[in-house]
């Protein structure tokens, strides 16, 4: 039996080795699925449910949710869903839990849901997705995506392994970005495809408060909404905070982890300020390579808007020898001293 996909990288057609029949599979704008034998056959076929990727948003694994053939629902782990509809047939466990009132003195910036009850999305406590099922997905009915592991020791070694195969792919791909948005793409999306948490904190809140962004929050229930909350508010001053990084030596550097740069004031001076970051792809006894996206471009910084001030992927290197950094042709003398670098690690078991 042979598995065929169509341009959307979802199955389409099931066929035998002795091509005796074929089954042909239609998606719905809800993600459900209608399987149509085209002739007769004498196999008896068992209904499925998958939900499946698109261009705009890929994914690397399949996502399977079980159909209940009693009731025609699907089951997400906190509630069930109605596929027909499109909606949950229980409210959201938020209501309940008391996620979106505020305490006293509480800023609604804190609240799930984007605003709590000050976001009237959220009175709609059986919409599935926002009531947008084409942009986004729910896993599980509640969270960014279900989190089935934590981080060990383990976990972040497969994270270092990660981080080249995935830059590769973006680089094959074209794919844009800031240089903070790099870094934090390579953790959310290794994160999200292994069940692990991560929260990031930044000064994105009401008033330029403190804000802490986490996949398990009701706040989100898709991997790319949580995605472009952080991507669109976090900068890179924001990742020397000790709840996203932990300071490390140079001697201790493995790939994933991260150089924060001082660009300083025009007359050369630092500032104290780090405002650009660099993902280390290999460090040795002779050398630090790294990669990195923009700095100091103007545009939007979503990395959805059509001014997203993202660019392609460059690399470079610091010369452990000679203490040189070089990009292309381009070379800086003493680098770490002249950039005012930080060595950083993400705070992996804070998240746990």
């Amino acid at each position: 039996m042979s598995f065929r996909k169509d341009n959307l990288n979802s199955f389409s057609f099931i066929v035998s080795q002795k091509r005796k029949f074929f089954i042909y599979t239609n998606y719905s704008r809800q993600r459900s699925i209608a399987i149509k034998p085209r002739f007769k056959s004498s196999v008896k076929f068992k209904k499925i449910d998958c939900r499946f990727s698109d261009k705009k948003h890929p994914v690397d694994f399949a996502v399977v949710k079980e159909l209940d053939e009693e009731t025609n629902l699907y089951y997400y782990g906190a509630r069930y869903l109605d596929p027909r509809t499109s909606r949950w047939i229980a409210g959201d466990p938020a209501i309940w839990q008391g996620d979106y009132i505020p305490s006293p003195g509480q800023s609604p910036d804190r609240l799930g849901g984007m605003g709590g009850l000050y976001n009237t999305l959220n009175f709609h406590v059986y919409g599935y997705a926002f009531n947008n099922p084409i942009r986004y997905v729910d896993l599980n009915g509640r969270e960014a995506w279900e989190h089935t592991s934590t981080w060990t020791p383990e976990a972040i070694a497969g994270y270092n392994q990660f981080v080249n195969e995935r830059l590769s792919e973006y680089e094959r791909n074209g794919r844009n970005f800031t240089c903070e948005d790099l870094a934090l793409s390579l953790l959310i999306d290794y994160a999200s495809q292994n069940g692990l948490p991560v929260s990031i904190t930044n000064n994105s809140g009401l008033f330029r408060s403190e804000r802490t962004y986490s996949s398990n929050s009701n706040e989100f229930n898709s991997i790319e909404g949580f995605k472009t909350a952080v991507l669109s508010t976090t900068g890179a001053r924001d990742l020397m905070k000790s709840s996203n990084t932990v300071p490390m030596q140079l001697q201790y550097l493995t790939r994933g982890d991260l150089l924060l740069l001082d660009t300083g004031l025009p007359n050369g001076q630092h500032d104290g300020i780090k405002e650009h970051v660099q993902v280390v792809t290999n460090s040795n006894s002779q050398s630090v390579d790294i990669a990195q996206g923009s700095l100091g471009r103007r545009g939007s910084s979503n990395p959805n808007a059509r001014n997203y001030i993202g660019v392609p992927i460059t690399r470079g290197s610091y010369n452990l020898s000679t203490n040189n950094y070089q990009r292309g042709n381009t070379i800086v003398r003493n680098g770490f001293e002249t950039f005012g670098v930080s060595f950083r690690r993400w705070n992996f078991y804070r998240w746990n």
